[in-house]
């Protein structure tokens, strides 16, 4: 099934059964994948813009399309999703986008990396490219969100970079996808996913200051 989205945020709503895969249909990157154990009603959140996506799934049934607010708070984030938005096509080399500088090269033991001096992410398109774009963009801004606050805390480029990718509209289970499923699953990463989603309770129920990080060494 192709629905026009007319290049426009939207929000996909249906009710579905089994497994739900959304593509781009000219690049085949993957923008959203769930399994539903048993029929029932689901939302596809779609920040990032396309003429129409493809939705393969053994049952779905559409209900309707609705725009969808975004807030993209700097400019980094609008280049983080055009590199995901473009990851299949990425050749190896330097590329400027929006001020930015990225390098797709090999790297070893990490599909993204920031130099903290001058904030140039590196990034592996070979392990990147089969991921959602919404767990790309949350790598993207997680390496970046090192350099915005000269960290090395994995914690706190967690949390800086989910408050970035709530606010463009993305879903917040998929930001936790980006630390259980692609982390190796270690006491580290489970700490983090928590902290996270803990964080990610307090912004949807409004309890924390919006935009500002909690005080974390």
């Amino acid at each position: 099934m192709r629905i026009e989205t007319k290049s426009q945020p939207v929000v996909i709503v249906g009710e579905a059964f089994g497994s739900v895969v959304v593509r781009d249909p000219d690049t085949g990157l993957l923008l959203f994948k769930r399994r539903v154990p048993e029929r029932k009603k689901i939302t596809i959140q779609l920040p990032v813009t396309f003429e129409e996506v493809e939705i393969d799934s053994v049952s779905f049934d559409l209900k309707k399309v609705k725009p969808l607010r975004v807030y993209v708070e700097n400019e980094f984030v609008a280049s983080a999703i055009s590199v995901a938005k473009n990851i299949k096509t990425l050749e190896p080399g330097r590329y400027s986008i929006g001020g930015f500088n990225f390098i797709c090269k090999t790297l070893e033991n990490t599909p993204a990396r920031v130099n903290r001096k001058d904030g140039t992410v590196e990034l592996d398109k070979r392990q990147l490219q089969h991921l959602s774009l919404p767990i790309i963009v949350f790598i993207l801004l997680h390496e970046y969100a090192h350099y915005y606050w000269h960290t090395n805390s994995e914690v706190v480029a967690d949390l800086q970079a989910v408050s970035w990718f709530l606010k463009a509209g993305f879903p917040s289970i998929e930001a936790v996808y980006a630390l259980t499923k692609v982390l190796s699953d270690n006491n580290l990463s489970r700490i983090r996913a928590t902290l996270l989603y803990d964080y990610i309770q307090n912004f949807n129920n409004k309890t924390m200051t919006y935009g500002r990080l909690p005080e974390l060494v």
